[in-house]
């Protein structure tokens, strides 16, 4: 891989994923973990009658994703940089998202815009040594 070859499918993969994990933990179509896992529950006895160990297990298997994603985002891009990555996104978003009449009248847009917000922060922090070293030309290889 020469300096000019980007590594765009490693990129698209990780953040990605990086995506899957943030809308199977939440999302406002009401087709997540977090929707499953508290689906009827009204009173502490309906929360007791409604956990399986299925339902522990694929927490737990969430959890552990989400550990080791943000263990990466916060060693790659550390606190200033997390916070510099959600500024520049959070802008970014909200370029597109300018109508305050929209916001207002449909507030799933914003929910939405959170998702994308964590998902390209933390898909940022989990890609950033594949950029750092395209961009410090540690990627290139010797043609010998």
């Amino acid at each position: 891989m020469t300096r000019s070859d980007f590594p765009w499918k490693k990129l698209i993969i990780r953040i990605g994923l990086t995506f899957i994990l943030v809308i199977a933990t939440y999302n406002p179509m009401q087709f997540s973990y977090f929707h499953w896992f508290f689906y009827k529950i009204n009173s502490l006895n309906d929360f007791y009658q409604s956990i399986s160990l299925f339902k522990v297990f694929i927490g737990l298997m969430l959890i552990t994703a989400w550990i080791v994603f943000l263990y990466a985002t916060t060693r790659s891009l550390g606190k200033w940089g997390i916070f510099l990555t959600i500024v520049l996104y959070g802008t970014f978003i909200l370029l597109f998202i300018g109508n305050k009449d929209l916001l207002i009248n449909y507030p799933i847009i914003i929910q939405w815009a959170f998702i994308f917000l964590i998902s390209l922060t933390v898909g940022t922090g989990v890609t950033w040594q594949i950029i750092y070293r395209w961009l410090s030309g540690m990627i290139e290889k010797s043609n010998t």
